[in-house]
């Protein structure tokens, strides 16, 4: 940036950039503290506090935005206390997103630099009065820990759930396949069936063709937390209906769906299973909250527990 910004009309600068960072964990864990992982992050470089302050503020909006309409994760926004804050930062902000067993997970981080490193980097522009000003920076980012907080805020004993926005699949086909006289007629349905699917560019949609049993097929699907599972078999060719099923409700999300109706139907679900998941998150996280107004209140909380 020392490099870049000589004159006022060179700012803004901002970058954006994915890198992998190398850190010593004493305790590592998978996904949370690893010591490689990959992380999202941003340098902005402007010619006043004010919108070095409005930049970081709205990089905290835009990561909040993405946790509760992608994640389906709530998070609480917020300003980390002087000695939380990056070092160097005049203010901090973060997102504590949290998980099922109650605990907070900090969930990216926005940082309101000020002139610190822009004074030990020399970064400085020639501004419309003729005299040389430091500029004002700013930096934010979120790395893999995202991942391992999908993981805990949505999961459950039988593997993933993934949000419909961020699933890499939003539905899969399973052909059920009884006996060999089924399969040639069954895969044949279940190709023309995922065209006809993915003529809709609202969802993407795959077939499990593989040589798996059909309780095989089913767990991978499950496991991997596929937003809906679509069973044809037999039977519901010649019904003219399958079987779907949405991964957030198990058995109780499992319903019939005629051929005719079946995209409109796909849409439906998945919309319906994204607005479940925040709204369990966001109850959850109501029955872990307890608003106090005293120290005595705060302190006979704890005693109670």
């Amino acid at each position: 940036m020392k490099n870049w910004v000589q004159l006022y009309r060179d700012l803004p600068v901002k970058l954006n950039q994915w890198c992998n960072v190398m850190r010593w964990e004493m305790r590592p864990r998978i996904f949370l503290r690893t010591t490689e992982f990959l992380w999202q992050e941003g340098h902005n470089a402007f010619a006043t506090a004010d919108e070095a302050e409005a930049d970081a503020r709205r990089m905290l909006d835009v990561y909040h935005d993405f946790f509760e309409n992608y994640l389906a994760i709530p998070g609480i926004p917020g300003a980390k206390t002087p000695d939380e804050r990056f070092p160097g930062a005049i203010e901090t902000y973060t997102i504590e997103a949290f998980m099922q067993d109650g605990k907070a997970l900090q969930g990216c981080t926005s940082h309101n630099l000020g002139q610190t490193f822009a004074k030990s980097c020399d970064i400085q522009y020639l501004g419309k009065d003729g005299q040389r000003t430091l500029a004002w920076t700013t930096s934010w980012g979120m790395s893999t820990r995202t991942i391992g907080g999908l993981i805990m805020a949505h999961a459950d004993d039988d593997g993933m759930i993934m949000p419909p926005k961020l699933a890499p699949h939003q539905v899969v086909i399973i052909p059920f396949i009884n006996d060999d006289t089924d399969r040639t007629r069954v895969l044949e349905y279940c190709a023309n069936l995922q065209k006809k699917l993915r003529e809709n560019k609202s969802f993407s949609v795959v077939t499990d063709v593989s040589e798996l049993r059909n309780s095989d097929k089913m767990w991978n699907a499950i496991k991997k937390g596929v937003p809906l599972r679509i069973e044809v078999g037999a039977r519901e060719i010649t019904e003219g209906q399958v079987t779907m099923t949405r991964r957030d409700l198990g058995k109780d999300g499992k319903v019939k769906v005629a051929i005719d109706s079946l995209p409109a139907e796909i849409i439906k679900a998945l919309d319906a299973m994204q607005k479940n998941l925040l709204e369990r998150a966001r109850e959850r996280l109501k029955t872990q909250i307890t608003d106090v107004s005293t120290v005595k209140e705060m302190r006979d909380f704890f005693a109670a527990e």
